[in-house]
């Protein structure tokens, strides 16, 4: 069966002129390559999305780590427009390659850049863990132990240097780093205090813990920046925020 589906995939492929297909997601429409156009439902992370277009506006540089295909770094391209920049960090070589195609596929390479890195707390380099499926959204710094994932070298880069080295300034920040939350933000720290960008949180308890970490250090290390934590749009405390157990999406929001 799957050969099957790859040799369908391949001849659209060849039929479509290596174009990819448009899908709508949400409200908005963009190209994806043709082995993934039916990956994301059509309401996929709607809430993320929807809180990108509230808070985002032109001229927006954004920063995305964990960029996967490209599918919020291209949304953001069409709304920061072309006196914006978009920073795609991802580290795994084969989505790496996808998110090429899908900047290629939507013309925003004048707005979208690919970093093949992982954002962190310090700059050098770790093994990241891939899973052997291309496009699996679980890649990450947390070694899982399993005979799924395999361990890559990858360059590590603190988002507070790359900021500093390209001078520039942060009006969002997207982080999804598979239960790396905690490191990529103490990288922020200086961004976060400083020049206070909208930020979208994706928390993994459970890779988190794995990690060394825990919701509740994620939640001291906020407190201490002034910003507002929501989750399904409604203000939380620490309470709710440490006792979360399954994945969830915090949108934090400058005091």
């Amino acid at each position: 069966m799957n050969k099957f589906k790859e040799l369908i995939y391949s001849i659209l492929n060849m039929l479509n002129g290596g174009k990819g297909f448009s899908v709508k997601i949400n409200n908005f429409s963009l190209r994806l390559p043709t082995r993934y156009f039916r990956y994301f439902p059509g309401d996929y992370e709607s809430a993320n999305f929807s809180f990108l277009e509230s808070f985002c506006k032109k001229g927006d540089v954004i920063i995305d780590v964990g960029a996967h295909f490209g599918l919020f770094s291209v949304r953001a391209a069409q709304i920061t427009g072309t006196n914006g920049k978009v920073y795609a960090f991802e580290p795994a070589p084969p989505t790496f390659d996808l998110l090429k195609k899908t900047i290629s596929l939507n013309k925003v390479e004048n707005i979208v850049f690919p970093v093949k890195a992982a954002m962190t707390d310090k700059n050098g380099e770790a093994t990241f863990y891939i899973s052997n499926t291309v496009g699996d959204v679980a890649n990450s710094l947390v070694n899982y132990n399993d005979s799924i994932h395999t361990g890559y070298k990858v360059e590590l880069i603190q988002c507070d240097t790359f900021v500093q080295k390209h001078n520039i300034k942060v009006g969002f920040f997207k982080i999804d780093a598979e239960g790396a939350e905690l490191s990529v933000l103490k990288g922020a720290e200086k961004v976060l205090r400083e020049q206070k960008p909208y930020c979208i949180l994706s928390m993994h308890p459970a890779s988190i813990i794995k990690f060394g970490d825990s919701n509740e250090k994620i939640w001291k290390f906020l407190a201490g920046l002034d910003y507002h934590v929501h989750v399904n749009n409604k203000s939380v405390t620490e309470a709710d925020f440490c006792q979360m157990k399954e994945m969830f999406e915090a949108h934090l929001i400058p005091r």
